[in-house]
């Protein structure tokens, strides 16, 4: 056997090794997560806008947006006013959060912001939403991005908005009234300030929802531990 055609076979194994190592893996349930009731859920919605936006859910992001999207039938309220979700890295959470995005907009006249750990990084992974939400079938439905440093807002044609803010306890969508709030990284949080001023941009809105995504933080990471 010459040394191409060991090459060639070491080749074979090594792209098959690469390929095994991209496939999606066996389904791990959560270690730990409220449990579904019988209540009525808006996460059929966020399948279908995943859907629309190109992709489909991973188990773990149907299983989190049915218990996430559970709401009253008489009041329509959410059953989860603050909703935490905690999973690792290049894991799918970008495209979870970003079809909740997707989906609050549809309707008129509302309003999401998008934190992080800072508001450089905040900016960055709001651009990185905005660039794939672009590129998808929902870009019809947008009226113009606005990317001048302070003022950055995606605005749809019925009026909604999307947003990035500042992540500090003075200035987290202070004076704006949010019927989503997304707080990324929250392990980076050593306060919680930051909960305290979103919670404070819902209280105007019934229908509104906080969450609150990372990945694993440590004994500093007060506002996830909490």
């Amino acid at each position: 056997m010459s040394a191409a055609s060991d090459l060639e076979r070491l080749a074979e194994q090594a792209t098959s090794q690469l390929v095994a190592a991209s496939s999606v893996p066996p389904y791990v349930p959560p270690r730990w997560c409220s449990v579904r009731s019988e209540l009525p859920t808006h996460g059929e919605l966020d399948i279908e806008v995943a859907k629309l936006l190109g992709w489909d859910l991973f188990r773990w992001q149907v299983e989190a947006s049915m218990l996430a999207g559970e709401y009253d039938p008489v009041t329509l309220r959410p059953r989860f006013r603050t909703v935490g979700c905690s999973v690792a890295r290049q894991n799918g959470k970008t495209s979870w959060i970003l079809t909740r995005i997707a989906r609050q907009l549809l309707p008129g006249g509302q309003h999401v912001a998008y934190t992080a750990q800072d508001r450089s990084l905040a900016v960055i992974k709001w651009n990185e939403h905005v660039e794939i939400l672009m590129e998808t079938p929902f870009a019809s439905r947008v009226k113009e991005v606005t990317t001048q440093r302070n003022n950055e807002r995606l605005l749809m044609k019925n009026g909604s908005w999307y947003i990035p803010v500042t992540p500090t306890s003075k200035k987290a969508a202070r004076s704006l009234s949010l019927d989503l709030a997304i707080a990324d990284e929250a392990y980076a949080h050593t306060t919680m300030g930051l909960a305290g001023a979103i919670r404070n941009t819902l209280l105007t809105r019934p229908l509104a929802q906080f969450y609150l995504t990372s990945n694993a933080g440590d004994e500093t990471s007060v506002l996830w531990r909490h």
